[in-house]
């Protein structure tokens, strides 16, 4: 399978209907390839790969807190994750 720009996402955040549809065109695709009828359950994403343009000093992404804690884009994109009422867990 070769890596298109379709299958980026440009934004840490990507919006619910997005992810729907990327979600759907996998399982989709997975269903044809193994010849599956529409009554299998639906797929889900296994890896999600981040990348970072270099162009900052890349502190906006990843910071620890005074309290402890972690703050971000990537600890915000990890936290959606881990929500399972947000669309990016269902992915």
């Amino acid at each position: 399978m070769s890596l298109t720009t379709s299958r980026f996402g440009r934004l840490t955040k990507l919006s619910a209907p997005r992810i729907n549809e990327l979600v759907e065109k996998l399982t989709s695709r997975i269903r044809r390839i193994r010849n599956e009828s529409e009554a299998t359950s639906v797929y889900r994403f296994r890896t999600i790969v981040l990348l970072d343009d270099f162009s900052g000093s890349g502190s906006s992404y990843y910071m620890a807190k005074p309290d402890g804690t972690v703050g971000g884009k990537i600890a915000k994109f990890f936290d959606a994750l881990m929500d399972e009422n947000n669309a990016h867990a269902r992915s």
